[in-house]
């Protein structure tokens, strides 16, 4: 009975560790999915053991679409806030230096283009950016680099491989042109494709290029240029890049971020929502609606998977089917609300695997584990009495005696001692009687063999 206890408590310990591994193994391989969200890093790519940095993310929609020149007025707003923090100098002057700014943004927006080259034209989802967009978003690169505000030649693009491949048969383009609405820009860079699921559904079937926003906005102000390749083709639309199009709406910024110091858990996010006029009172009756029903949405991705952060917001991911704005989100931050929705359900596997050994260890903790402690200090006292205390004066030798408890073994030490000696002395008695018995049964021996030879001699 003994042996099928043990090994049923054996089976129980290896059932409850292997369950502590497959949930390790779950939050690794989530972790390992959540590295690859480059998009939303920004604020752990910043962070060191002084400043930790939040990455703000605001959606608008039609109504609440941005120009560039809003974007002074939002950036004025963060110095004042973050001169009062002490972390810009008081007598740096607002809309001054930008490189003595300890913030970054970046803004950008998307829309359908035709770029051409060689007689062909391709369909493409152009991702117009601006600011520190690539500090934010560090695609992988194939082949080539990025472009930047620096460069002397404003017209370069990044392309992604499938359409580097559709149009050339080949990654190793860089330097090769193409014609967007009839203005030449050159390829700078050609990015990975994600081979995520994610990306494949949020991102859609266009290919992807992204287009220098400052540049774009010029070219649709000026005359467009025709190519001699092109020029049979287009004779008629030697201003289609203005055709069609009205600046002021096919430029206004649909997603905008921010990095900034957060010091204190929502500052970066109370700052942004100043600077955007949208409440940061927390108690305010809008707030306490699932639903949202703004045409601006902010969100703070600095904790943003965070295993309390997602837990907290399970009932409100239920809600998120339900569409009550025109807000249309990026495919980055798609892939976002993706993961989300993949942390829940990986973090709710991991509650239940970890169910049984959280409960086992409780029960091991508060009931076995003192139960063992108290008879571990038994068997330390017991085994104090176990050994009788040696006498260097006494001739006897240290003896086992039988451990009853520690004051009735000292306070019988004096009459066990008599008892002892008493048995001694009996014991020296009975030696002497045998040995007097010893030494008379010879002689008593002997009379009877004399007589019966006595007996023998008369018959004779």
């Amino acid at each position: 009975m003994k042996k099928i206890l043990k090994y049923k408590k054996t089976v129980f310990v290896i059932f409850n560790i292997i369950l502590v591994l497959c949930a390790l193994l779950c939050l690794i391989f989530l972790n390992h999915d959540f590295m690859k969200l480059y998009a939303q890093q920004a604020g752990i790519r910043f962070s060191d053991k002084d400043t930790k940095y939040s990455q703000i993310s605001v959606f608008m929609d039609a109504d609440k679409r941005k120009v560039k020149s809003d974007l002074s007025a939002i950036r004025t707003s963060y110095v004042k806030s973050l001169r009062n923090e002490g972390y810009i100098d008081k007598d740096q002057s607002i809309g001054g230096d930008s490189d003595k700014n300890p913030f970054l943004d970046a803004y950008s927006l998307e829309k359908d283009l035709d770029i051409k080259r060689s007689g062909s034209t391709y369909s493409v989802t152009a991702v117009i950016v601006g600011g520190d967009y690539f500090t934010f978003h560090p695609l992988p690169l194939k082949e080539g680099s990025y472009f930047s505000e620096e460069d002397v030649d404003k017209h370069r693009i990044v392309i992604d491989e499938n359409l580097a491949w559709m149009i050339f048969g080949s990654n190793d383009v860089s330097g090769m042109e193409v014609y967007i609405d009839n203005h030449i820009y050159t390829i700078a860079g050609i990015s990975e494709v994600d081979k995520d699921d994610a990306y494949k559904y949020s991102a859609g079937s266009k290919n992807r290029i992204y287009i220098p926003f400052d540049t774009y906005e010029k070219d649709l102000k000026k005359p467009a240029q025709t190519s001699n390749s092109d020029s049979d083709t287009n004779n008629d639309s030697t201003n289609k890049g203005n055709e069609g199009y009205e600046v002021d709406d096919s430029l206004k910024i649909t997603t905008y971020e921010a990095l900034l110091p957060n010091p204190i858990q929502s500052y970066a996010l109370n700052t942004v929502k100043t600077a955007f006029g949208v409440s940061t009172d927390s108690s305010d009756e809008t707030t306490e609606n699932m639903l949202s029903f703004d045409n601006i949405e902010i969100v703070d991705n600095s904790a943003r998977y965070n295993f309390f952060v997602i837990m907290s917001n399970i009932e409100k991911m239920l809600y998120d089917r339900m569409k009550t704005n025109s807000l249309v989100y990026p495919f980055w931050e798609n892939q976002g609300r993706y993961m989300e929705g993949r942390c829940a359900v990986v973090y709710c596997i991991v509650i239940l695997l970890l169910i049984c050994p959280v409960i086992s260890l409780f029960v091991f903790i508060f009931k076995i584990l003192p139960r063992k402690i108290k008879e571990a200090v038994l068997k330390v006292k017991n085994a104090k009495f176990m050994v009788k205390p040696y006498d260097p004066d006494a001739d006897d030798e240290p003896s086992l005696i039988t451990p009853i408890h520690e004051d009735t073994v000292w306070d019988n030490k004096d009459n066990s001692t008599e008892d002892t000696q008493e048995k001694v002395d009996k014991d020296s008695e009975s030696d002497d009687k045998e040995a007097e018995i010893k030494t008379t049964e010879p002689d008593k021996k002997t009379t009877v063999i004399d007589t019966n030879e006595s007996f023998d001699s008369e018959d004779d």
